[in-house]
């Protein structure tokens, strides 16, 4: 294996859920099947840049309502397989919701925290006994600091309605304070990663020690990049079982096993 890798949380969730997707994905690089984008993601990196645009550029709300479907068929127009006939309405409509939501969460912490960075990519190098040239990355939406204690929070802003109950067990809230941790250089009893949902304007804090990340990142991590050097990539058993399991797949058409 001598090509780059960027590890990513949602590589990380892609491999152990289906190593064969992964490996059309990220080592064949195959071209997804037509039609298998979906609307979802098209609202979720609407959500994301409109929040961009009012943190890096202060445009009151009425503003971003106004520019809201402009950027959605944006994001529509620039996924290459998702069917562009498709119902997008409701979208539009659950949208404003959302952003008007956001918007007001915002309003919570506004006097009380410096904005750090705004859509930041992190990238950093990953040393292990597998496979050279690895990299951790993400990009966190917004770092916070509190003007009060110093605490610092990396925030993900989730479109979806179903809260993450799991939190404390989540990859991508690992990954971000993980990062916070290495850039800013600040304790992890300083840090808290968050998801913000603004479809009912609950935000979830955790918290992760050093011993947590060993146990719940970097072994996993490990595993993959063991896996992947010895071309261990397979469709794991739960995969076919259940039809839900592969439903935004974007091998789903070509795929032997359905």
């Amino acid at each position: 294996m001598t090509k780059s890798l960027r590890i990513s949380p949602s590589a990380i969730n892609t491999f152990f859920k289906c190593s064969m997707q992964y490996k059309w994905n990220v080592i064949d690089e195959l071209e997804p099947d037509p039609g298998t984008d979906n609307l979802y993601a098209v609202l979720g990196s609407t959500l994301h840049k409109a929040s961009e645009l009012q943190d890096k550029f202060n445009i009151p709300f009425t503003e971003l309502k106004t520019a809201w479907k402009i950027l959605f068929l944006n994001f529509m127009t620039e996924s290459k397989n998702l069917d562009q006939d498709c119902n997008y309405e409701k979208f539009l409509s659950r949208g404003y919701d959302l952003l008007k939501n956001l918007v007001e969460l915002k309003k919570k912490w506004i006097n009380k925290v410096k904005v750090l960075s705004v859509e930041k990519y992190h990238r950093i190098p990953y040393k292990n006994p597998f496979i050279n040239d690895i990299c951790l990355s993400g990009k966190i939406d917004v770092s916070l600091k509190s003007l009060e204690d110093e605490m610092f929070t990396a925030l993900d802003w989730k479109s979806s309605k179903n809260e993450n109950i799991f939190i404390d067990d989540d990859l991508q809230m690992s990954f971000y304070i993980y990062f916070i941790h290495i850039f800013y250089k600040v304790d992890f009893d300083k840090i808290f990663g968050a998801l913000a949902y603004p479809a009912n304007l609950h935000i979830n804090f955790t918290q992760r020690t050093e011993e947590d990340l060993q146990e719940k990142m970097f072994k996993k991590i490990d595993l993959m990049l063991e896996r992947i050097s010895k071309d261990d990539f397979k469709k794991e058993p739960k995969i076919g079982m259940n039809l839900n399991d592969c439903t935004f797949c974007p091998f789903i058409k070509s795929c032997g096993k359905l």
